[in-house]
């Protein structure tokens, strides 16, 4: 909540708190013979975009039903060519980059497997010079 509406807010209460009781009850039962046009149920509010007219404009954006309807498929369109961006420049699909990953794993374990062979090796022969 805004500092400014707080301190309207706080600026009301004290107000009612400065009136006597007789005061307090005749504004609070003029505050129950208002008509609640302005206030707002949240619980019967309906979506602002409900209903079949798509003439009728979304909330305070300017756009009607039929604008969400036409441009609903273009952040789908985007998403998926910049998907396809990426693939283009890592060489190919999806699946191509996978096998990619994985055979670049199995060549670091082919060379970690050569290494510890190699290792072993020097080892036994440290051993054989003893």
């Amino acid at each position: 909540m805004s500092d400014a509406l707080k301190l309207n807010l706080q600026q009301v209460e004290d107000l009612i708190k400065g009136l006597d009781s007789s005061d307090q009850l005749e504004l609070l039962n003029s505050l129950r013979d208002q008509p609640s046009d302005g206030i707002v149920d949240i619980n019967k509010v309906q979506s602002s975009i409900s209903g079949s007219d798509p003439s009728r404009t979304i909330a305070n954006t300017g756009l009607t039903l039929q604008d969400h309807y036409d441009l609903s498929g273009v952040g789908d369109a985007n998403l998926k060519a910049k998907d396809n961006s990426v693939l283009r420049r890592l060489g190919g699909n999806l699946m191509d980059f996978y096998d990619k990953g994985l055979q670049s794993r199995k060549n670091d374990r082919l060379l970690q497997g050569g290494g510890m062979v190699a290792d072993m090796i020097q080892r036994m022969a440290l051993i054989n010079k003893l």
